[in-house]
């Protein structure tokens, strides 16, 4: 059972995955690879990226070891 069956069985509402996105755009930046550029001029304080969380965990067993690994590589 994934984790979106188990959140609506616990009468979670439901998960979206909307992103939303300021006047940005994600390209190809030659000589570094992906990245996220500037479409117009940005004042300060625009939102220009927000995303739902990608994952949840409720219990640390049930936290696989690359999630760990990654989280300890980020931290760094």
């Amino acid at each position: 059972m994934n984790i979106l069956q188990k959140l609506s069985r616990r009468g979670h509402p439901t998960w979206t995955t909307q992103i939303t996105m300021g006047p940005v755009r994600i390209t190809e930046i030659p000589g570094t690879g992906r990245g996220m550029v500037a479409t117009k001029k940005i004042a300060e304080g625009i939102l220009l990226l927000c995303s739902k969380a990608f994952t949840v965990v409720f219990e640390e067993k049930s936290v696989p070891d690359i999630v760990i690994k990654i989280t300890d590589k980020l931290k760094k």
